[in-house]
């Protein structure tokens, strides 16, 4: 038995421990290689909350670094709302995530001053760059960007950044018109030799989407656009098989199945789920396997809906018919995508108390922003939630809190 968990929520999966996604993987890497080519790339990997994005964005930047002989870096933007801020964020992870490469002093001597602060546990990287130079890297980003590689030397084929979570930027009209600027800019200015780097974007499909329709161009910029589907039945079992082998636990395909079932495919829930039964199977020692996997799922539910969506929509939980009609809505898989409220009151097997307070649940829920309506389909009365994350949150929820009364 390992002493620690074998899973890991709430960061993205180490490269070395990234399973499938192969063909997804093929697509960024042979991306990457155009670039080291000398082709400027842009990419956007898509995707649900909690489907994996980050986890494979850094599996393509590893292999770029280890196979391709890329200088990477992860840049992390979901504090930053400008493009000054991306600018200076980027080069502080080129610098502060290459610490231990032997390019990484040309880069600083090539900054000088501009690193003020290297800390001395682990390196921490703080910037001071004038605002008029901040302006310049912003306005000629590719071209700085293929400069700096310049200054690398012949160790590195080419510069692959991670830009990762992009959703605040998305919202600002600004970030799409730089995108096209910066592409048509490299199309005009560098036409016998593009600069050999890849920009890999990551952000949820809405956020795309509004990009999208603040200039349509940038449509055609992000190639490829990477849409990551949730996992497969079979690729859900063999995430917990392995996961709970490598812990030292080997649980009935029962057990697994019930792991799987409550995943929905989604690696994040995945995570939280693995790690929530390790812990009960390890730590508190169950007499019964079951008893062990269905604490485990409910500890994840309550994880889930403390980290990741609104208190308000966790607290509306506490209503007992709200929490029934949720519990209804996610066991009855015939519910797709979308669903109505004719469909709910007909289909999900609510009683009569329940039917009485559909309206006022739909009115509550649409206020929480627990489910949207579907604006473009031409159908009065439709719905869908935020995400995969709510509705399998919403499954895990009801159904542990059914689990637990009935064993109380």
């Amino acid at each position: 038995m390992t002493e620690e968990s074998p899973f890991t929520p709430g960061r993205p999966v180490e490269a070395t421990a990234f399973r499938g996604r192969t063909d997804l993987v093929r697509q960024l890497v042979d991306t990457a290689k155009a670039a080291c080519r000398g082709r400027f790339r842009t990419a956007y990997i898509s995707g649900e909350r909690g489907i994996g994005k980050s986890s494979l964005a850094q599996m393509a930047r590893y292999l770029a670094e280890t196979d391709l002989k890329m200088a990477t870096a992860y840049v992390p933007l979901g504090s930053v709302g400008n493009l000054q801020g991306l600018a200076r964020m980027s080069l502080r992870c080129i610098v502060q995530n290459n610490s231990n490469q032997s390019w990484i002093e040309k880069v600083k001597k090539q900054l000088g001053d501009r690193i003020r602060k290297v800390g001395v546990f682990g390196v921490e990287v703080e910037l001071h760059v004038p605002a008029e130079d901040l302006q310049a890297l912003v306005d000629h980003f590719a071209g700085q960007m293929s400069r700096l590689l310049k200054t690398i030397g012949s160790e590195r084929r080419g510069l692959m950044l991670v830009m990762d979570d992009i959703n605040g930027l998305a919202e600002n009209a600004r970030f799409a018109n730089w995108l096209k600027s910066m592409v048509d800019g490299v199309a005009t200015a560098m036409k016998k030799k593009e600069p050999p780097v890849f920009l890999l974007f990551v952000g949820l499909e809405e956020r795309r989407r509004q990009i999208v329709a603040y200039n349509e161009s940038v449509a055609r910029i992000f190639q490829p656009t990477v849409f990551v589907p949730p996992w497969s039945e079979e690729e859900t079992r063999g995430f917990f098989r392995a996961g709970f082998k490598s812990g030292g636990l080997k649980l009935s395909e029962g057990s697994v199945g019930a792991c799987a079932r409550f995943s929905g495919g989604l690696p994040m829930l995945a995570q939280e789920i693995g790690h929530a039964v390790w812990l009960r199977m390890t730590k508190a020692e169950p007499k019964h396997e079951l008893d062990g996997v269905n604490s485990g799922i409910i500890d994840a539910a309550q994880e889930i809906g403390r980290q990741h969506l609104e208190s308000s929509v966790v607290n509306a939980l506490h209503s007992e018919r709200y929490r029934s009609i949720l519990r209804k809505i996610g066991v009855d898989w015939s519910i797709g995508d979308t669903f109505s409220r004719q469909q709910l009151g007909e289909t999900t097997g609510l009683s009569d108390s329940e039917k009485k307070v559909l309206g006022n649940f739909i009115n509550r829920m649409r206020k929480l922003g627990a489910i949207l309506p579907v604006e473009d389909s031409g159908r009065r009365g439709e719905y869908r939630f935020p995400s995969l994350l709510h509705r399998y949150y919403f499954l895990m929820a009801m159904e542990g809190g059914e689990a637990n009364a009935n064993r109380n």
